[in-house]
């Protein structure tokens, strides 16, 4: 798995490459999909008698997958939700959580087997930052900006640029497009 470390977990500045989920549900169809509409789709499904979101179980193959996208993690199979909610979570497992969740795993690993990596540009500056299927969960008005690239903070007031003071070299300051105005600290276009 080291080959396929992401770009999201690299510490320095460097040639990384990282994996990203195919926009065809394929290898999807292949691997995970049998297991969760076999076992999830009494719940997980829009056609459930009671239908439980997400939908990764949907009989619909693309609405399955773009549901179960959020829930797969390339990087490390076994931190993937949907083997979490098994393995440590108990979630209606289908006979014995532990193994329901190793074939759960391997399922995935064996997705996640096929899915070519992508090569990041070395020139380009990795950011540490999460993505938003990382999920975190925003809470008491507190923002993570430890491995921040850009931050826009509108204090300008005026004109038609959104200066970047993360203190990051080269600053990736924003033109904005249109007819710009201010209210307060904040900008908008029409």
């Amino acid at each position: 798995m080291a080959e396929r470390r992401s770009a999201r977990s690299a510490t320095h500045q460097g040639s990384r490459r990282e994996p990203a989920l195919p926009a065809s549900p394929a290898l999807f169809a292949t691997t995970v999909y049998p297991l969760v509409r076999e076992y999830c789709a009494r719940c997980h499904s829009a056609e459930a008698a009671t239908p439980q979101s997400p939908f990764f179980a949907a009989n619909d193959l693309d609405t399955a997958y773009a549901a179960a996208k959020p829930r797969i993690n390339l990087d490390n199979p076994a931190n993937s939700r949907l083997v979490v909610r098994l393995r440590d979570e108990f979630h209606n497992c289908w006979s014995d959580c532990q193994s329901n969740a190793a074939e759960m795993q391997a399922a995935i690993a064996a997705f996640a087997a096929q899915v070519p990596v992508t090569s990041v540009d070395p020139s380009l500056v990795l950011s540490k930052a999460l993505t938003l299927y990382d999920g975190i969960v925003a809470s008491g008005g507190n923002r993570y900006d430890a491995a921040a690239i850009a931050l826009y903070q509108f204090k300008t007031g005026r004109g038609t640029v959104a200066y970047d003071t993360s203190g990051v070299e080269p600053a990736l300051n924003l033109t904005l497009s249109g007819d710009v105005s201010w209210l307060g600290g904040w900008a908008s276009t029409s």
